[in-house]
């Protein structure tokens, strides 16, 4: 039975979300002050283009846990200043970005997968992109990192299918 250019696998988001997703985080204005992120989990990165490849493993990650784009907002560590944060969650990528939002100063691996707080917010802080790259057998702590913001969120994280 032939599939209509609307309907999409069960537990995949559909390409042009991530797309939409890609637009959204690459149009942030320049103006610092006056943007708020308000979205129900946010992505905090410390420089996400900084080495090849990070960015298309974060949306790897996003299509993963078969987030929508309206479900999450990308921002960059240089980005915090001045910012309002409204959201269910944050997920930190790296050492650099946990410290940016939690005054501790603490390694990420004693933080790695423990909830902290910023301004009510739950944070979990993760491995950074870059890092993964390199240390690919790292990328099964961050997914049960992903996992546990999910659960936390109330999120079903699609499962794939053999």
């Amino acid at each position: 039975m032939p599939h209509s250019s609307a309907h999409h696998w069960k537990g995949f988001v559909p390409a042009s979300s991530i797309v939409m997703a890609r637009k959204r985080a690459e149009a942030q204005p320049a103006k610092k002050a006056e943007l708020t992120f308000a979205t129900p989990l946010i992505f905090v990165c410390e420089n996400l283009d900084a080495q090849r490849g990070t960015r298309e493993l974060l949306y790897k990650m996003i299509e993963a846990m078969g987030l929508t784009y309206e479900q999450f907002a990308i921002v960059n560590t240089s980005q915090l200043h001045s910012r309002q944060l409204q959201a269910q969650a944050i997920i930190c990528f790296g050492e650099s970005a946990s410290k940016a939002l939690v005054s501790k100063v603490e390694s990420l691996e004693q933080i790695r997968g423990t909830f902290r707080t910023f301004q009510g917010i739950p944070i979990l802080a993760t491995h950074d992109l870059a890092y993964l790259l390199t240390h690919p057998a790292s990328k099964r702590e961050t997914w049960q990192d992903l996992q546990a913001v999910a659960k936390k969120l109330g999120l079903t994280i699609p499962t794939k299918k053999a």
